[in-house]
């Protein structure tokens, strides 16, 4: 099972990458028949005690993490979808478009962005403030 605990160290720099990947593994179990789709899965998250206010350095972290190699894509698809599920990890999505409409990206990947080097280092530009997410018409193009 992943612990919220775990992410919100991970972005407060208490434990490493490889310490947040380790937790995630085995915490999405496939249901569904290898190759079908759509693939159904059951995730198994452990809920943290308090709020944490997500920001966009938090997932500027996950973005260099995948980046050099210490999270994989399943792994930030899976963040994705915690972060995006969680009634503890809260952001203003009102207020900041971008990461929420991220973190939901994440979360779909197949719907939204494939998790690849390119993708993730768009990611980061557009968190960082260096490039403009695009419009889904845009996207689309």
């Amino acid at each position: 099972m992943v612990h919220e605990s775990i992410l919100r160290d991970f972005f407060l720099g208490k434990v490493d990458a490889q310490v947040l990947s380790r937790d995630i593994e085995g915490s999405r179990v496939i249901t569904s028949q290898p190759g079908t789709l759509p693939v159904v899965s059951r995730n198994h998250i452990v809920d943290m005690g308090s709020d944490f206010e997500v920001s966009r350095a938090n997932l500027v972290a996950v973005c260099n993490a995948f980046l050099t190699g210490s999270l994989k894509a399943g792994d930030v698809e899976f963040i994705g979808y915690a972060l995006a599920c969680s009634d503890r990890f809260r952001w203003d999505g009102d207020q900041d478009n971008t990461l929420a409409t991220i973190i939901n990206d994440w979360a779909a990947p197949e719907i939204n962005y494939p998790l690849n080097v390119e993708n993730i280092q768009r990611c980061r530009r557009w968190l960082e403030g260096t490039e403009k997410y695009p419009d889904r018409a845009e996207a689309a193009s």
